[in-house]
């Protein structure tokens, strides 16, 4: 364990470093591009993990991290949160903006979407039911809106990202025991908004 702590610090620092290298060349970028770039860096060190910017400004002609938040994230896998720790506890001082590790639960998630590979999700398409399977909660998933069969996986895989955003990637890793998708929805399932209060 100790080894893999000290692999994981030295992995980060080689990030940062070549991070900032290329710092230089985001400041008038747009964010998405920036994000991408971000990512290919990332996956030379700490390739399980990933890079995100919240609240950044979509205008190409400004710098993105205004106002922004550099994200690290494993995607709500519990074993890869060390490598999250180690990229945020070896972030240096003189980043363009503040740091946070883990997705945050929003305070008013009713109006969040998520667009990813020309495929839009929001918060509003998704009905849930919280059961309880081997003590834990069980989730199951139902879309409210059509998706078509290319773009079902996609629309799963944005369902968990969705899932970070609105209980905390913490909280959605941690207190959700299983998570089911579904093809109906019953009289039991609930707006995808309800799901902190019910859990």
């Amino acid at each position: 364990m100790l080894n893999q702590l000290i692999e994981h610090k030295q992995q980060a620092q080689a990030f940062w470093q070549a991070w900032l290298a290329a710092y230089p060349s985001f400041q008038k970028l747009p964010a998405r591009e920036i994000v991408e770039q971000s990512n290919d860096i990332l996956q030379a060190y700490l390739p399980d993990i990933a890079f995100e910017l919240e609240n950044a400004n979509l205008s190409a002609s400004d710098n993105a991290f205004t106002h922004s938040t550099i994200v690290f994230t494993a995607h709500g896998v519990m074993d890869k949160f060390i490598q999250v720790q180690a990229v945020c506890e070896q972030a240096p001082d003189n980043l363009p903006c503040a740091i946070r590790g883990f997705r945050q639960a929003m305070p008013n998630p009713d109006q969040f979407m998520i667009g990813m590979n020309d495929f839009d999700l929001s918060v509003s398409d998704i009905v849930v039911k919280l059961d309880e399977w081997c003590e834990m909660p069980a989730l199951e998933v139902v879309f409210t809106k059509t998706i078509d069969d290319e773009f079902l996986q996609h629309a799963q895989h944005m369902t968990f990202i969705m899932l970070d955003h609105v209980l905390g990637e913490w909280n959605s890793a941690v207190k959700l025991g299983t998570v089911d998708f579904m093809e109906q929805a019953d009289e039991d399932f609930e707006p995808l908004s309800m799901l902190p209060e019910k859990l």
